[in-house]
């Protein structure tokens, strides 16, 4: 049989092109196989080899990208998850439409990345290894130039929580009483910003028993609620849709109020009660550390804020947390 040229077949136009660079096709050559049930001769099986260089095939950034997702909405990963991806994949795409291949391109491109931390190149490079991950799982590419890529090593952020004092001053404010539930969930419940976000009217109607639902960091779980933060997130759900996210805009409009809002009013309110130096997250550090002070047990803290426990003792051991959190919330130490 001779030689038969053949070019990438339409299917798969849409999913890898041929490099500008190329001087060839690719080819199919017959190859011999045996025939293991043949009790005469061996058959002739044309079995297609691709000969072309594997970086001469370009991978579609977008359609990496837009499988990712599919996979993610699949597993039903949360939806700040799926768009922290995004927003770090959409830089990627914007800088290249096609999945480079050489990893000095790579690099050069997370160098944009420079903070002091090395937090944000570091997060990026993870974004980043996931697309080229997949790529290869499905088979679309046949190296993985970021392998083996060392992660930059990132300072740890030390803790900055306010003191009782400073806390006092903080709450001592007038606030809205949507700015109110926000402050209780963070001074007073150890709450992620983007946790209060993802709070919806159904949550707040299923309350019982001093819990609530947490649209969690790594899972959904329900977790103990303060009786007055319950009263203020019921009036900001009244007349909204089950699903209507009850932390809405400042006028109260149907727009989300998003991360950017969230960091805008907290920053406002550090300002007003004359403390410098604070983010939204130091009040989760706040809420760490007054609690362990108070209770003196450093894992009802963390089991509290729903964040990593020393060992498996939340598997086996059931705690009431609705009393505990009742004692050594921080807003009960005002």
């Amino acid at each position: 049989m001779t030689k038969e040229a053949k070019k990438i077949p339409p299917y798969l136009s849409s999913q890898v092109e041929n490099s500008s660079n190329l001087s060839h096709d690719l080819h199919v050559h017959p190859v011999t196989v045996v025939n293991p049930f043949d009790d005469d001769w061996p058959g002739l099986y044309p079995v297609a080899q691709i000969t072309q260089r594997a970086e001469d095939i370009m991978v579609k950034t977008s359609l990496v990208i837009d499988s990712c997702l599919n996979e993610h909405h699949h597993a039903n990963s949360k939806k700040s998850t799926i768009q922290t991806y995004r927003k770090g994949w959409a830089r990627f795409e914007a800088q290249f439409d096609y999945l480079p291949t050489e990893r000095d391109v790579i690099l050069d491109y997370l160098g944009r990345y420079d903070g002091k931390t090395g937090r944000y190149r570091r997060n990026n490079q993870d974004y980043i290894h996931l697309l080229y991950k997949h790529a290869l799982g499905r088979e679309w590419i046949t190296s993985d130039p970021m392998q083996g890529l060392k992660r930059p090593r990132a300072l740890e952020q030390q803790p900055n929580p306010l003191s009782l004092e400073q806390v006092k001053i903080l709450m001592s404010l007038e606030y809205t009483p949507r700015e109110l539930a926000i402050l209780h969930l963070l001074v007073g419940h150890g709450w992620r910003q983007n946790e209060v976000l993802e709070i919806k009217a159904r949550d707040v109607r299923l309350m019982s028993g001093g819990m609530i639902l947490c649209h969690g960091k790594h899972r959904e779980e329900r977790i103990a609620i303060l009786p007055e933060t319950a009263d203020l997130l019921r009036g900001l759900a009244q007349g909204l849709d089950d699903d209507a996210q009850v932390i809405k805009g400042k006028r109260g409009r149907d727009e989300r109020f998003g991360s950017t809002g969230m960091s805008n009013f907290l920053n406002r309110a550090f300002a007003r009660a004359g403390l410098s130096g604070f983010t939204g997250h130091n009040l989760r550090d706040t809420f760490a550390t007054l609690v362990t002070e108070h209770s003196d047990n450093e894992n009802l803290a963390l089991q509290l804020m729903r964040d990593r426990v020393p060992g498996v003792g939340r598997l086996y051991i059931k705690r009431d947390l609705p009393p505990r959190l009742e004692r050594y919330s921080p807003l009960r130490q005002l």
